[in-house]
């Protein structure tokens, strides 16, 4: 009698098998800002010119979730903290004004509450005085549309910026979690 109950049971365990996938990891492409831009642009989301390097890893695969995993370092230790933002859309198209110069870069700064951009730290990152690193994770459905998209900007809102530093996200890696029966 028993053995007849289990034979639903191991079926429904073998098809929820099945329509599984186990979660991918990839690497990312590291993010730099020059700590005097962020000054001249307090309060703004600082997204990079350019969007970061992302592979879907496997090609016309919808992806589910994303989280992302770094280290933020500071050039030298500060008082500094921020928050990660993302969009998969480029920030220019947004309304965001382009800012930096040659010798900091270029970056766009948008207003947090700007349509299309979200928050994606689960909350502030700070050093408090050191040069980290500091761990941090991400996540958010943006990330996920970014990746499928191989359009995904991180910007950040950095409070206590002063010119002569620079803030690392190093060592990004998503795992990437691909939708049921892709």
């Amino acid at each position: 009698m028993k053995a007849r109950n289990l034979v639903p049971l191991a079926l429904l365990l073998l098809l929820l098998a099945a329509c599984t996938t186990p979660p991918i990891t990839i690497p990312l492409s590291d993010v730099t800002l020059d700590l005097q831009v962020a000054a001249e642009s307090a309060g703004q989301v600082l997204f990079p010119e350019n969007p970061l390097d992302v592979k879907n890893p496997v090609p016309a695969t919808s992806i589910a979730a994303v989280t992302i995993k770094g280290e933020a370092r500071l050039a030298n230790g500060a008082d500094v903290s921020f928050e990660v933002y993302a969009t998969d859309t480029d920030p220019q198209t947004l309304g965001c004004q382009k800012v930096g110069t040659p010798l900091t870069g270029y970056f766009y700064a948008c207003d947090p509450n700007t349509p299309g951009i979200a928050k994606v730290s689960q909350s502030t990152i700070a050093f408090n005085g050191s040069q980290g690193p500091v761990p941090f994770t991400l996540s958010g459905d943006t990330l996920a549309k970014g990746i499928n998209q191989q359009s995904l900007y991180l910007g950040t809102v950095i409070r206590g910026a002063t010119a002569g530093n620079t803030l690392y996200l190093q060592n990004l890696t998503a795992t990437v979690q691909l939708n049921v029966g892709q």
